[in-house]
């Protein structure tokens, strides 16, 4: 009895709080996971990148309120001020994440996630043999 409570506590969290999304394949050595943005028809395709400090789309996004201007090194060391706005949501899965800010920039072609909104969920858990990603959803405040 013992271990099927813990089994089922255990489990739990992930199964009501946790989304599991199929990476998208691309030709590129990259990973591409579908998100939703607020006033878009349908998801996108978004760079999974640690390694960009901001969530960035190819444009000035439809829902997004301007929020301020920002200085920004790109990863050639270019150095830009870019506009910063805020969407009233992204959807990653079953995870809604709410004010999301966003950068916009018109010589990018991909839209990538980057750590804004990465940071906001619990846990991140990536599996190659199912090509698939895990996302603990934060808690709502």
């Amino acid at each position: 009895m013992l271990k099927r409570f813990l089994l089922v506590f255990t489990l739990f969290p992930v199964l009501a709080f946790g989304t599991t999304v199929k990476l998208i394949p691309n030709d590129r050595s990259t990973i591409d996971v579908p998100v939703q943005i607020s006033g878009a028809a349908q998801p996108a395709n978004f760079l999974f990148d640690t390694g960009s400090g901001y969530t960035v789309l190819p444009g000035v996004p439809v829902d997004g309120v301007y929020t301020k201007d920002i200085e920004g090194v790109m990863a050639n060391g270019q150095r830009i001020t870019t506009k910063v706005y805020t969407l009233p949501s992204i959807k990653v899965g079953d995870c809604l994440i709410r004010d999301v800010e966003v950068i916009a920039f018109d010589t990018t072609k991909r839209p990538i996630l980057g750590m804004n909104v990465l940071k906001q969920f619990k846990q991140l858990t990536m599996d190659f043999d199912t090509n698939s990603v895990t996302f603990v959803c934060p808690t709502e405040k």
